[in-house]
């Protein structure tokens, strides 16, 4: 019987935006993994803004797989230095310091802070319009 992955991905290409849930339990080097893994396959996602929803917190992130991500995502980028954001949900108390930490390593992209209730509504604001238009927007 094959294991369920602890790293779901949900993608919204007319948004730009793609939603990543890393469940209760996951282990940072396979939530790196899975994400390197899918921007690999799909590097659109890497000038996309992303959701994460970490239903952690995840207890083992190390800087060097942060830099790992954020040099990535660079490379991948077909804009690197255009400004697209992560929005994180999480209850991760060293949130804000490794946040820093890969901002330094990843072009024009920043991270923040989110709730459920709010990360659907601060990515709607892209500093890149959608492919087409948002109704809902």
């Amino acid at each position: 019987m094959r294991s369920l992955t602890p790293v779901s991905f949900v993608r919204d290409p007319a948004a730009r935006r793609a939603l990543i849930t890393a469940a209760l339990g996951t282990p940072w080097i396979r939530f790196t993994e899975a994400v390197l893994a899918e921007v690999q396959a799909d590097p659109q996602i890497a000038d996309w803004n992303i959701i994460i929803d970490d239903q952690g917190p995840m207890q083992d992130v190390d800087v060097d797989g942060m830099i790992r991500m954020g040099e990535a995502f660079c490379k991948l980028a077909a804009r690197p230095e255009d400004r697209t954001f992560t929005v994180v949900v999480t209850q991760d108390p060293f949130f804000a310091t490794w946040a820093r930490v890969i901002d330094m390593k990843h072009g024009g992209r920043r991270r923040q802070r989110g709730t459920p209730k709010t990360s659907g509504s601060q990515l709607r604001i892209s500093p890149r319009p959608p492919s087409r238009p948002n109704p809902a927007g």
